[in-house]
């Protein structure tokens, strides 16, 4: 009798909770919302899928530090390979854009993979190819095409990773990892053991390279491999009398600044032996004197350090743009027009129109040695941005300097398009008259002429022997003279 009671209480408990299920309280939702009736109200909840994003892009990774400039090796002894080029990876030059390397590798028949040599960021990664090349403006032509792949950073070493653009289908995706690094042996400084007089040169060295802008500064107890630094070889510091040397090296962009100091044992003195400036064309002593006798000549055969931020030295040592316009200066202006000008000034009847008797390059072909610092196709054609010899002549050489420091050379670096001809700014600056002009173009046609005799295999319609138009340039109306020069007159 007690089995079934206990029985039938707990299935009259489960019927009670049953029956009470789905029912609200009277007078409440299931959300707790009033309503006039007791009824249950059901209600549904909608759920909706959040908005489609797009992932977020990688972050650009931050460039290497300078340090791992210099040769590296796979080989575990640490022993330079018998060919010094095989097993080995340079970094040349590390700048806020790419990095500038040289890869060497074969596959197992002895035959070179090829490796573009400038890497940049792009997806969170270092990336070499062709197109990368192309980005920076920068070529790499191997018949057959360059291998792709990454490059990384460990520690004390870096990582080369062959995409699936490779010549030889069985290197691809070859990793290779080297770890034995030439140029390991900067000094932590400030050092110790070191003479006072050493101490106290390079301390000076260091704040004089900070204070003009060089950066990343760094100390070695020798000159260093200028052929696994930067890819050029300079001839080491003549040093007969065998005495200590140290080098201090800052960075500005793609510019090195390498000061040699030596120490006199006997004499316990430590000074300035040299500077050279890497890479380009300040890295002998005379390149650097012919500079400071002509920007700096209170400093003319001293080793003096030029500002970083020179753009007569940057101009000297970068093959192409690489900077950024100093704070609070902006691109060069055209000078306003002064009384000569005005009084110089011709509107023709008819302004003249490019009659085509000029073969207009396009494309990468336009890129010559007169404007090639540009990133892009230049916007006019070539006679726009030189001032012919034949004119130069007529200026003094000191003053003509000048004034291509200030407008010339000053555009090539920061990479500036300019607003007006260069050889309308220079006959206006320097009040060159028609007479004048036409003279120096009578011999600048006279010169071709003996040119074309000698080497009759020159196209005289070639863009960079095209004469400048006196009738365009002295109407001084940079509208016009714009016009005329555009590279594309479509």
């Amino acid at each position: 009798m007690k089995k079934f009671t206990a029985a039938f209480l707990v299935m009259m408990l489960c019927v009670s909770l049953l029956t009470s299920c789905g029912k609200s309280t009277p007078g409440k939702t299931g959300t707790g919302t009033p309503v006039e009736t007791g009824e249950p109200v059901v209600t549904k909840s909608v759920v909706t899928d959040p908005p489609e994003t797009d992932p977020p892009a990688p972050e650009k990774p931050e460039m290497p530090s300078q340090d791992y400039i210099g040769t590296w090796y796979t080989d575990e002894t640490g022993e330079r390979p018998l060919y010094m080029y095989e097993g080995s990876i340079k970094i040349l030059r590390i700048t806020d854009e790419y990095i500038w390397f040289n890869a060497n590798l074969k596959n197992e028949d002895g035959e070179w993979i090829h490796v573009p040599v400038f890497a940049m960021p792009q997806n969170g990664e270092y990336v070499f190819s062709n197109e990368v090349c192309e980005l920076l403006g920068k070529y790499y032509a191997v018949i057959g095409g360059a291998a792709n792949g990454t490059l990384s950073f460990g520690d004390h070493s870096v990582t080369l990773t062959l995409g699936d653009q490779v010549s030889d289908e069985s290197m691809k995706g070859t990793s290779v990892t080297y770890t034995i690094q030439d140029q390991a042996d900067f000094l932590d400084w400030p050092a110790e053991g070191l003479p006072d007089a050493v101490t106290d040169e390079i301390n000076a060295t260091i704040d004089e390279m900070e204070e003009k802008g060089w950066e990343n500064v760094r100390v070695l107890d020798h000159e260093p491999e200028t052929t696994d630094f930067w890819g050029q070889s300079i001839e080491p510091y003549d040093n007969p009398e065998g005495d200590d040397l140290y080098c201090v090296i800052g960075r500005y962009y793609r510019t090195y600044v390498v000061m040699t100091l030596k120490y006199d044992a006997g004499t316990g003195e430590c000074s300035r032996a040299r500077v050279y400036y890497m890479p380009g064309h300040l890295n002998t002593e005379n390149e650097v004197k012919t500079f400071l006798e002509r920007y700096y000549p209170e400093h003319a055969g001293t080793p003096f350090i030029i500002p970083a931020d020179d753009y007569h030295m940057a101009y000297s040592t970068e093959g192409d743009n690489s900077r950024e316009l100093p704070e609070g200066v902006g691109p060069r202006q055209p000078e306003e027009d002064d009384e000569w000008v005005k009084a110089n000034r011709v509107i023709p009847g008819e302004i003249p129109v490019f009659d085509d008797s000029v073969d207009v390059a396009e494309g990468d072909d336009a890129r010559s040695t007169i404007y090639a610092w540009f990133d892009s196709v230049p916007k006019y054609r070539g006679t726009y941005y030189y001032v012919e010899f034949e004119l130069q002549e007529l200026v003094d050489e000191d003053e003509l300097r000048k004034w291509e420091s200030e407008t010339q050379v000053f555009d090539h670096v920061y990479g500036i398009e300019p607003d007006e001809m260069y050889l309308v700014t220079f006959i206006k600056h320097f009040h060159i008259t028609r007479e004048q002009f036409d003279a120096a173009m009578e011999k600048r046609r006279e010169d071709l002429r003996e040119t074309f005799e000698r080497q009759p295999t020159l196209n005289p319609r070639n863009e960079g022997y095209e004469i400048p138009n006196g009738d365009i340039i002295y109407t001084f109306d940079n509208e016009i003279i714009n016009n005329y020069y555009l590279r594309d007159q479509g």
